[in-house]
């Protein structure tokens, strides 16, 4: 009795935790600036700090946002056009970025949302772009805090770029050719380009966050459920005379 308990348990828990593995999702990039900006920009006003980490020692990006001299522009903004923030993001299966965020201005909110692209800048005249129909509020000297925004069509909006320009590709054309990922202050979240901001805030653990492919999960599955024949042959090697 005891070993058919046991093989039904280990056959239903390998075969229960292949199947979750469906609606698991899983970080598909992550920055946590333990090897510099890794990517992101613009460098100037970013800098790395660990003064205020969330934890002693920790590096984070900090910006003193239109408060030291040569700062381009009063704008919270921060992007990434390296190949692991961008590119096909259907392929990917990315549904949502997430981060750690601080806002330590004396003054002003920080409305944080995120924008899409397949053009890499809202300057350029081309592409489509899309914003976060809501925010996450940080008020001012409110400190650390989450910020995630899921990444469909349902949770975006079209905005137009720098010249008011409203791109005609649907969010699906746009998500599988992203040049454009940013994070940045709206308060009506009507462009890409933020708005004015003054103060010092930081971000942290930058995640895009999505679902396993198809194939990948398959792929464990098979490997998960292929375990429990070899677990059962084991198993009756290892039994005592008295339970044969």
């Amino acid at each position: 009795m005891s070993f058919k308990l046991s093989r039904v348990t280990v056959s239903f828990l390998l075969i229960s935790a292949s199947f979750q593995l469906a609606g698991q999702s899983t970080p598909l990039a992550i920055s946590q600036f333990t090897n510099g900006f890794e990517g992101w920009q613009p460098a100037n006003p970013w800098l790395l700090s660990s003064e205020d980490g969330m934890q002693s020692g920790d590096t984070y990006l900090r910006m003193p946002v239109g408060i030291n001299s040569g700062n381009k522009g009063s704008k919270l903004i921060a992007f990434n056009p390296s190949e692991d923030w961008t590119g096909n993001f259907i392929a990917k299966g990315v549904t949502q970025l997430q981060l750690n965020f601080a806002n330590w201005s004396d003054t002003d909110p920080a409305y944080l949302r995120i924008a899409l692209s397949n053009a890499a800048s809202p300057q350029q005249s081309f592409g489509t772009w899309w914003v976060s129909n809501d925010f996450v509020l940080f008020p001012p000297e409110s400190g650390w805090g989450t910020a995630s925004f899921s990444i469909d069509a349902d949770s975006m909006h079209r905005v137009g770029n720098l010249g008011g320009t409203i791109g005609l590709d649907t969010f699906g054309e746009t998500l599988s050719n992203i040049n454009g990922l940013r994070i940045l202050s709206s308060t009506l979240g009507f462009a890409a380009i933020g708005d004015e901001f003054y103060g010092v805030v930081g971000m942290d653990n930058i995640q895009l966050v999505g679902v396993p492919e198809p194939s990948q999960i398959a792929l464990t599955i098979a490997l998960l459920i292929g375990l429990v024949p070899l677990f059962l042959k084991n198993e009756r090697r290892f039994r005592t005379p008295s339970e044969l």
